[in-house]
């Protein structure tokens, strides 16, 4: 029985050795076909040049169903305006660099065939800037513009009376608020 076991495993690994040795020159013999095939073709190259043409490039152009905004970048407050428009007629079918030279002032900052994107600095501040402040004894808000001039933008019916000291104070000095939003959420507080 051993015997039986030892001469099995001595004709197995002989098996192996065999196919390894066989794979290896099947590999080497394949290999180095396919390597005289690439030296040759490499060696072709020079004498089957292909011409090149060059062919049109298409641009981008702008669809009649793109989408549309303008967004102003305000550079002494740093805050963005964007605003969202019908897409101009004369837009229509035009790409990027026409699109960039139709407004003066104007850059192309986002473009592709739904959405055109143009933008301007200005330089101020946006119309989102509002001061809430106490006078003759009520709380009012301001609209902060050009210059730090101040417009009233709204007028409450909350008097000096129904605040806390401490209140009184900070809107005596004035409550700087960005956004219609907050100058809001801020006279609910007072409320």
């Amino acid at each position: 029985m051993r015997r039986t076991i030892y001469y099995g495993f001595l004709i197995f690994l002989f098996c192996v050795l065999v196919g390894f040795v066989y794979s290896r020159l099947w590999y080497n013999l394949n290999y180095k076909l396919s390597a005289e095939n690439i030296k040759s073709n490499i060696n072709n190259i020079g004498e089957n040049k292909v011409e090149t043409i060059e062919t049109s490039d298409i641009d981008e152009k702008v669809s009649p169903n793109a989408y549309f905004a303008l967004k102003k970048y305000y550079g002494e407050c740093g805050h963005y305006d964007i605003q969202y428009a019908e897409l101009p007629i004369e837009l229509i079918n035009l790409n990027k660099e026409k699109v960039n030279g139709m407004y003066e002032g104007w850059n192309v900052e986002e473009f592709s065939k739904n959405l055109v994107v143009l933008c301007t600095e200005i330089q101020g501040l946006c119309d989102e800037h509002y001061i809430v402040k106490l006078e003759d004894g009520y709380i009012k808000v301001y609209n902060l513009e050009k210059d730090e001039k101040f417009k009233l933008y709204k007028q409450t019916e909350i008097t000096k009376e129904y605040l806390t000291e401490e209140d009184v104070k900070i809107l005596e000095e004035g409550l700087n608020v960005y956004g219609k939003g907050t100058a809001n959420a801020v006279l609910e507080d007072f409320e």
